[in-house]
């Protein structure tokens, strides 16, 4: 099997897909949050009945916050430095941001500080090595993803309740900045399977992150150790073969919408099977 490591995200509506090519056909592999979001979830259904009309706009702002902390953490963890300047009450003026040319720049302290409980979290272990924020596929289970963390950690402990846990070996990292759901462990579990399907290396256990936790240190995590690796894919494959029973396995270009369309333009599209 020959497949192009040059992989596209593609998000199409509210879901998002993996482009690449594989023996020369081009493939769009649904990403695993887009097939765990066909099942039903009683307490977030609650939440939007009782939100009403705002619970689009509620968590749009919700996935653009958590987008924004993952891409400060990401550019963090790759070296670059990381500032907050938050839009009400601005810390620099202009003059004075052009020191920090090289550096990303938020605008929310909140946001800000849960990038610096994960930046103290990786700093707390002994980090051989890591990859962050790399895309992840299983052809086979036909679902792919972004990975936040992959690391080889030699000694480390995190507090669960009053124990502290020891972590040594290949880990997946996952960051939340949000509440925590029984999926997530499905989720993280699901990229870390596809990691060792592309590497040939075992990972050893996988550790969700949350970053804004109702605990005194603002911080919690939920550990998924590699004897449970199975129940939890296994839950996750049965929501990824209902998802595909539904939707089938998508190829591209046909499933794509075009990317720009005028009169003519679109007559022509719909003449290639757009509509």
């Amino acid at each position: 099997m020959k497949i192009d490591e040059n992989v596209r995200s593609i998000i199409q509506f509210d879901d998002r897909f993996y482009q690449l090519e594989v023996d020369g056909e081009v493939r769009m592999i649904p990403s695993v949050t887009t097939k765990q979001g066909i099942e039903a979830s009683e307490g977030l259904d609650k939440w939007k009945q009782e939100m009403g009309l705002n619970a689009p706009a509620v968590l749009k702002q919700a996935a653009d916050r958590g987008s924004r902390i993952h891409d400060a953490i990401e550019k963090a963890l790759e070296g670059k430095g990381v500032i907050c300047n938050p839009t009400k009450n601005p810390r620099y003026t202009r003059d004075e941001l052009v020191g920090f040319s090289d550096a990303h720049i938020m605008n929310d302290d909140k946001e800000y500080q849960a990038v610096i409980r994960a930046l103290n979290f990786m700093n707390s272990l002994d980090i051989e090595t890591f990859d962050v924020e790399t895309t992840i596929y299983d052809l086979g289970n036909n679902y792919a993803g972004r990975q936040d963390v992959r690391a080889l950690i030699n000694s480390g402990t995190i507090r669960i309740g009053q124990k502290k846990v020891p972590l040594q070996g290949n880990y997946v990292i996952d960051w939340k900045s949000g509440g925590a759901y029984p999926k997530h462990a499905e989720q993280v579990v699901a990229y870390a399977k596809a990691w060792e399907l592309m590497h040939k290396i075992q990972v050893d256990g996988a550790l969700i992150v949350y970053l804004n936790a109702k605990t005194d240190s603002k911080i919690s995590f939920k550990l998924i150790k590699r004897v449970d690796f199975e129940e939890h894919f296994q839950k996750f494959l049965m929501v990824s073969k209902l998802y595909d029973m539904r939707n089938g396995i998508k190829s591209a270009p046909r499933d794509l919408l075009p990317a720009m369309v005028s009169y003519k333009a679109f007559q022509n599209q719909l003449d290639m099977g757009f509509s």
